[in-house]
């Protein structure tokens, strides 16, 4: 099930859905992507379903394992690693732990060859 459907029934959804839904996903950790709303070095305000990054309105607050060295910019795109932690059904609040920025994959470092002609 995708995050927004998840999302969906933790607002919307009979407390017997919601508490079977939290119960897969509390203390669960997970790769949560989306734009930033507003940020500080401790926490991020996320826009993660496509209504929430239409409307540029937070549906997911992300606070960190340790504070931010670089803080965010709004409407930057951005994954983070962390546990999923509490959450309110009005307004739809997803409130996760121990963020940690997923560092972007580098990029393969190329040695240039050194070519050596043989000495005769």
């Amino acid at each position: 099930m995708a995050l927004a459907d998840k999302e969906f029934i933790l607002a919307n959804g009979t407390t017997a859905d919601q508490q079977v839904i939290w119960s897969v996903m509390n203390g669960v950790t997970a790769e949560v992507p989306g734009v930033v709303v507003s940020a500080t070095a401790d926490s991020v305000q996320l826009a993660v379903t496509q209504d929430s990054q239409q409307s540029n309105k937070a549906d997911f607050t992300v606070n960190m394992k340790e504070p931010l060295k670089t803080v965010p910019t709004a409407a930057s795109k951005v994954t983070y690693i962390a546990t999923f932690d509490s959450y309110t059904a009005n307004p739809p609040m997803i409130i996760l732990k121990d963020g940690e920025l997923k560092e972007a994959p580098k990029a393969p470092v190329h040695h240039p060859v050194h070519h050596t002609t043989p000495s005769h």
